[in-house]
């Protein structure tokens, strides 16, 4: 999920022609994503695992949730049952990376050329650690 579009909100004297005052907002926070996505977030930290909880967290968590925190577009992947658990562990990095290539009309994009081979990987070793740390 995104909270766009960003706007910058200056505390201090602005010219108020040039930059009016955007729909309330008051302050944008940055957080990390472990504090943001909580239940989401990995318990075991691995070089690997952190990886790929910041790829599912930069391009899946918008779509997919993880323990019921995260985007409804797509499925839920935690809860009741981990996609690894049910997805042929062979095939989920094809499908991470062109799940249009596996199923007609699934609406994720194809992420051939932002995500790798190695970078798949990762995500599927975040969702495997997740299977673990389902939320009741």
């Amino acid at each position: 999920m995104t909270p766009a579009p960003f706007y910058l909100v200056w505390p201090e004297k602005v010219d108020k022609l040039r930059y009016p005052w955007p729909y309330q907002l008051i302050s944008i926070e940055l957080q990390p994503a472990s504090a943001y996505y909580d239940a989401a977030t990995p318990m075991q930290q691995t070089e690997a695992i952190n990886n790929g909880f910041q790829l599912f967290s930069t391009y899946c968590i918008r779509c997919h949730s993880i323990n019921l925190i995260g985007g409804n577009v797509g499925p839920e992947l935690n809860i009741p049952k981990n996609v690894t658990e049910y997805f042929m562990a062979s095939e989920l990095p094809g499908f991470i990376r062109n799940a249009p290539s596996y199923q007609a009309g699934t609406k994720m994009p194809v992420f051939e050329d932002v995500i790798n081979e190695q970078q798949a990987q990762q995500i599927i070793q975040y969702l495997q650690q997740k299977k673990s740390e389902k939320i009741q």
